[in-house]
């Protein structure tokens, strides 16, 4: 279920979905970079770079390298695994948070067994406005074992992005604070450029004529 809810997700936002080697949480801190925002300055990022959240205790980065602007945080809650996702991609000009929700309703969580949309609303994304849709589907079609899903959209310029909880229904309202944590502390990142501009060439300098009197 997990691997084919990833590959509509690849198909969504345009990519194709790679089979290959995960570098773990060792590996990752090559991706890892410094700020001043927060109490140790430590941070997860996708590859790319095109996005940053903030290091959270219990969370650790998986990365494909495939996957260039993807970052997926896993963990444990009382033996359950926890898997958050955050998905980075280009999206139009014209498109919009409430765009990436609908389509990800219709080509996606729609063919989920009996989904049902719990809640869609606006949020704080990095201190602007994004769109979250919470619903819920039984794992397998059956109903024993409800998922609950959280999805959330955000875009910035031409960037679209999606953070994506799935995780068994008596343990979503634990989340909830750190999903917070994510939201508050997400950072697009403008990608750095690989060559510098070039510099613009130097006039000449004046030089001054002096005039020489005789004596």
């Amino acid at each position: 279920m997990n691997i084919h809810r990833v590959a509509m997700i690849c198909m969504f936002v345009g990519f194709n979905l790679f089979v290959s080697t995960t570098l773990y949480a060792e590996d990752a801190l090559n991706f890892l970079f410094s700020d001043k925002t927060t109490k140790d300055g430590r941070f997860f990022a996708p590859p790319s770079l095109l996005f940053k959240v903030p290091e959270i205790p219990g969370l650790s980065p998986v990365i494909d390298p495939q996957q260039r602007d993807t970052l997926k945080l896993v963990g444990t809650l009382q033996d359950t695994p926890i898997a958050i996702t955050i998905y980075g991609f280009s999206i139009p000009k014209e498109s919009t948070p409430g765009h990436m929700m609908l389509r990800s309703r219709d080509y996606v969580l729609n063919k989920l067994p009996h989904f049902e949309i719990k809640s869609t609303q606006t949020i704080l994304i990095g201190g602007q406005v994004g769109v979250q849709l919470i619903g819920q589907y039984d794992y397998l079609g059956n109903k024993a074992y409800t998922m609950m899903i959280e999805e959330s959209y955000f875009k910035d310029n031409t960037n679209g992005f999606i953070f994506h909880l799935e995780i068994p229904q008596g343990f979503y309202p634990a989340l909830a604070p750190v999903m917070q944590q994510i939201y508050q502390g997400f950072v697009p990142q403008q990608l750095i450029p690989t060559t510098l501009p070039a510099e613009e060439p130097k006039k000449p300098k004046k030089t001054k004529k002096t005039n020489k009197k005789n004596q």
